[in-house]
């Protein structure tokens, strides 16, 4: 699993305030979890298996603070052949990877190995 760099920045985002607690602490998690382009498995079961081994959360639960990163466009989530990811916009970090172990969004691009939303 490749290293990953939380920039101090973090802790004054007023999108992540505007979230609960446990949203944010899911958006933590992701960061570790997801691929060097930010894009990662969309599915709640497999987001609380991966994020959440050792807590208490019910599936109901992940889809509700996926649904509010998702409000605050702290993710993105999308479909892919038929099957549901998430990617994490400006995730900004340096990646060894070629490409994503998972399908981005329609309209993100990798420049100078940073995965950016076409604006």
């Amino acid at each position: 699993m490749p290293n990953r760099i939380i920039r101090e920045g973090i802790t004054t985002s007023e999108p992540l305030a505007a979230t609960s607690f446990q949203a944010e602490c899911l958006f933590y998690r992701l960061i570790v979890v997801a691929d060097d382009f930010g894009a990662f498995d969309g599915r709640p079961v497999i987001v609380r298996a991966k994020c959440l081994p050792l807590r208490d959360s019910t599936i109901a639960d992940v889809e509700g603070w996926l649904r509010e990163l998702a409000e605050h466009s702290l993710i993105v989530q999308y479909e892919s052949e038929g099957k549901p990811y998430l990617a994490i916009p400006k995730f900004k970090q340096r990646t060894r990877a070629a490409s994503s172990k998972y399908p981005l969004p329609l309209n993100w691009q990798t420049v100078g190995g940073h995965s950016t939303v076409n604006g």
